[in-house]
């Protein structure tokens, strides 16, 4: 069981943070206890009078403060006074939130106590909330549990929890020890810098100090339910691949690392990160004056800023790929973000004496914190100081599963067939009626064959709602981890029992099962905690519908699909390692496009994002009429976009940057499925990162407009004009005439491009106004390609080889556009107005000017693929890419 220590810093309590505090430590330190659990070994010698087994009075303090809606282990001292071993039971159920019952079974040597821990589920409550659990101890005497009474002649302790305030929780694996230091003084040695960071970086968002020192990594996935970011500082502590494996799932699942690579080599680190960062040691230097530089948003100053210290700072020099680099010092990377399914791992490769400072006396407040974040760390703090991420997407909700329970119902075939039989016969019908002279008997025979065409209909629905099985249905959101070969499950499945049931399976050790989280449900839940087994039983399951709520870690394979740029646009094929054939596949496409796939009529694996696929106003699936679960699926996909789910297009600050396809699957086999006696059913949106595949030369290629990356010139943040332009949103419409610059960055993987065809669409609505757009490279050549006259629609702008200013090597596209003043009549009050002439951008003008809006400016390109060795040599390479060719040498589709 890893072992904690509490670390509390010797520094003075900012007054903020003495509420917090207080808070905490009265909801971890309440009752009567003269052994500190956390200070005693799991088991030690402690011989007492003669007698049995003995519960210590039972008290809050733990490491892990009680966070509503997490796990939180509540310590037991059992010590066992008899001449022979027993196996004791510690009950614990929480009072007036369902019928949960933890249990804790463990046997203890004749003559010792021993330490542990009941982990107990809490309810998700406000903050500062009061809990009351019940604790009652049994001891088992030939197989049959016997109760016990405590000290005070009571069956059962009651224990009053007080629920901690929504804090971000900290922990550390370090061997670190925390000394006494005066304030305002720089730590020379090395492991009070790590300790300085943390409280930085806590103190800066006003947090409290205690933090969670690891002495080891948790192999129980419950010991990181309440942790929220980590620091590792020593790479002792990844020795321990089950551990990692955790630790990587608690970081796919939200959380996020901040590893100092300056004490930590590279390829120590290798286990958790794998092959989604690859870097090379250049070894380490010691700085005293260095260059500053961050780029971490798009609004940062990418000039650098000019450090001096007295004590050198220490830098690891690495090579890297597959991260982004945030921050450089004398151009050498010094923080790198990786991202690790929802969560992220921060490498900083500068010492933490870089990220932090003393903080300027104040002496108008009472408490000024010894230490701050300095300006290059801030950045880094704002993202890593936030709670844990743990909401999976809308596709994930016991609604979403409970749809795949129930009879089968007549298709639409079955439907039509019945209204064409009665359309059909009342047709034969009145006709035989009119021909016999009596067609007023057609009123009554027309009903009656309306009853005869649906009968059948009738009689098959009434039987599949009488034979509904024992069913067990999943719906699951699957993030897949292509450098572990796994798969990060969460899901919410639903039991039906017909006529009620029961459940008794085994846990894993990193599965996560968070059944009836609602406690809508009266049924007996028994959680049981064995020395190398954790099991839940649950007797009598009512009738109806009951949701489990679960996350957990399934093998998959080859976990990434592989996109290639071809003539017909993205071909997409999908991994192996899926539960079955994937079916309405996705694709999003940074920053947040998402286009329907098309199934390739010859591979049930191959997906194609047609060269010709705009950018969807509202998200279609790729199919003509749409059944029952393709309805499902695209509202899922609407929802998505809607809510900008994180897990999907990340958020504001950290954006997507990888294409991501996403692909519906049968749902994934997993434990749960091997203790239930039902019809397993379901499905799984699997998400997948996707992986370029080169194009060869000769190659002709036609780009879909989202895979070409846009981004402003001169960069904007948050919702300016020309960040929302790039993000193919449509922006508010604007009064005030406008100059700006976009850049558009053609794939690498089919670089060098000769382009064949290059034509520009925007939607447009420019009244009273010209709008001018110029396309130019940095070198600062010019070439105007348009002049527009007030336009409005759509415009189709065909750049020619003698416009295009274009370099086949480099792949760039760049446009400036020139958004006038609005064009006002001659005032007939102005005597040297003359009939017919326009007055340009007078003082008048600006109040009543008609307003202007472009939408989704984007180009439609395709070339052929040349070879790579020109790439370098522009001088090599005719600068407009549009060169004549041999009439054998263009396809009838490249023309």
């Amino acid at each position: 069981m890893p072992g904690f220590r509490l670390q509390r810093f010797a520094c003075l309590i900012r007054p903020a943070s003495v509420c917090l505090v207080a808070i905490v430590i009265a909801g971890m330190v309440r009752g009567d206890s003269d052994v500190d659990p956390s200070r005693v070994p799991d088991s030690f010698e402690a011989v007492n009078e003669s007698g049995g087994l003995k519960l210590a009075p039972v008290t809050a303090t733990s490491p892990t403060p009680p966070m509503p809606g997490h796990w939180w282990p509540m310590p037991v001292l059992i010590s066992n006074s008899a001449p022979k071993a027993k196996t004791a039971i510690v009950t614990v159920r929480l009072i007036g939130h369902g019928d949960v019952t933890y249990r804790l079974v463990r046997r203890i040597e004749s003559g010792f106590t021993a330490r542990d821990e009941v982990w107990v589920q809490l309810p998700d409550l406000a903050g500062g909330t009061h809990v009351n659990l019940s604790i009652a101890l049994a001891e088992v005497v030939d197989g049959v549990e016997v109760p016990l009474k405590h000290d005070s002649q009571r069956a059962v302790q009651d224990l009053r929890l007080l629920l901690s305030q929504d804090i971000v929780a900290t922990a550390v694996l370090a061997k670190l020890a925390p000394k006494p230091a005066e304030d305002w003084q720089w730590r020379r040695d090395q492991l009070d810098h790590e300790y300085n960071l943390m409280i930085a970086c806590r103190e800066l968002d006003q947090q409290s100090r205690l933090v969670l020192d690891l002495e080891r990594l948790p192999r129980d996935f419950r010991r990181w339910d309440a942790i929220d970011n980590l620091f590792i500082h020593d790479a002792s502590g990844l020795n321990d691949p089950h551990g990692v494996a955790v630790l990587r799932r608690w970081l796919a699942d939200g959380g996020k690392a901040w590893v100092s690579l300056d004490r930590i080599s590279v390829p120590a680190i290798a286990p958790l990160i794998g092959d989604l960062w690859q870097a090379t040691d250049m070894g380490t230097v010691q700085r005293n004056d260095f260059d500053f530089r961050t780029k971490l948003r798009p609004d940062m100053d990418t000039h650098p800023l000019r450090v001096q210290r007295y004590h050198p700072m220490t830098l690891r020099k690495i090579h890297q790929s597959g991260g982004e680099v945030t921050h450089w010092i004398d151009d050498w990377p010094a923080a790198v973000r990786v991202r690790v399914g929802r969560g992220e791992v921060w490498l900083t490769m500068a010492d933490a004496s870089a990220w932090y400072e003393p903080y300027p006396p104040n002496y108008d407040i009472a408490y000024n914190p010894p230490f701050q974040p300095n300006a290059a760390a801030i950045p880094i703090v704002s993202l890593f100081q936030q709670p844990r991420n743990r909401q999976p997407p809308p596709s994930v909700s016991p609604t979403a599963a409970a749809i795949h329970v129930g009879y089968p119902v007549a298709s639409r075939w079955a439907v039509l067939a019945s209204l064409a039989t009665f359309i059909v016969g009342g047709w034969c019908v009145t006709r035989y009626w009119a021909r016999q002279g009596v067609a007023e008997r057609s009123l009554w025979s027309l009903p009656l064959t309306a009853v005869i065409a649906s009968a059948p209909l009738a009689i098959a629905s009434m039987s599949m709602r009488k034979s509904v099985p024992d069913t067990l249905a999943h719906a699951q959101f699957a993030m897949l981890q292509p450098d572990r070969d796994q798969a990060i499950v969460d899901q919410s499945s639903v039991l039906y029992f017909r006529d009620g049931g029961s459940v008794d399976r085994a846990v894993d050790g990193d599965e996560s099962l968070r059944p009836f989280s609602d406690q809508s449900t009266q049924s007996p839940v028994v959680w049981t905690d064995m020395t190398h087994q954790r099991r839940l039983s649950i007797a009598d399951w009512p009738t109806g519908l009951q949701s489990i709520g679960a996350s957990l870690s399934i093998s998959a394979g080859s976990g990434q699909a592989i996109g290639k740029l071809t003539r017909r646009g993205l071909e997409i094929r999908l991994p192996d390692g899926l539960p079955g054939p994937g079916d309405d596949a996705a694709i999003v496409l940074p920053p947040a496009r998402v286009h329907a796939l098309v199934r390739d009529a010859e591979a049930d694996d191959v997906w194609v994002l047609p060269a010709d696929a705009d950018a969807p106003q509202q998200f279609r699936l790729a199919s003509g009429l749409l059944n029952q679960t393709q309805q499902s699926h695209q509202e899922t996909y609407r929802t998505l976009i809607r809510e900008r789910d994180r897990t999907i297009f990340g958020d504001g600050e950290t954006p997507r940057i990888t294409p991501l396809v996403l692909a519906w699957t049968p749902p994934w086999e997993q434990p749960m499925n091997d203790g239930v006696d039902a019809r397993i059913t379901g499905e799984a949106l699997c998400a997948m990162s996707m992986r370029w595949l080169p194009a060869s030369p000769g190659d002709q290629v036609r780009l879909p407009p989202s895979t070409i990356k846009v981004e402003s010139v001169e960069s904007g943040w948050g919702t300016s004009l020309t960040k929302i332009m790039a993000d193919g949103e449509s922006h508010a419409p604007e009064e005030d005439p406008m100059t700006w610059q976009l850049r558009w960055q053609i794939p690498r993987v089919v670089l060098p491009l000769d382009l064949t065809s290059a034509q520009f669409h925007m939607d447009l609505d420019a009244p009273m106004r010209d709008v001018t757009v110029t396309m130019l490279d940095p070198d600062g050549k010019r070439k105007q390609i348009a002049k527009l006259d007030s336009p409005s629609g759509m415009v189709k702008i065909d750049v020619g080889a003698g416009d295009l200013v274009y370099h086949p090597g480099v792949g760039e596209l760049r446009l400036e556009f020139d958004v006038s003043p609005a064009k006002h009549p001659p005032s007939n009050d102005e005597p040297d107005a003359l009939p017919g002439n326009a007055v340009i951008g007078d003082d008048s003008a600006g109040e009543d000017d008609p307003a202007w809006q472009i939408r989704r400016p984007q180009w439609w390109l395709r070339g052929v693929v040349q070879d790579s060795g020109t790439r370098g040599d522009p001088e090599t390479r005719s600068q407009s890419g549009l060169e004549t060719k041999p009439a054998d040498a263009i396809s009838d589709d490249a023309r």
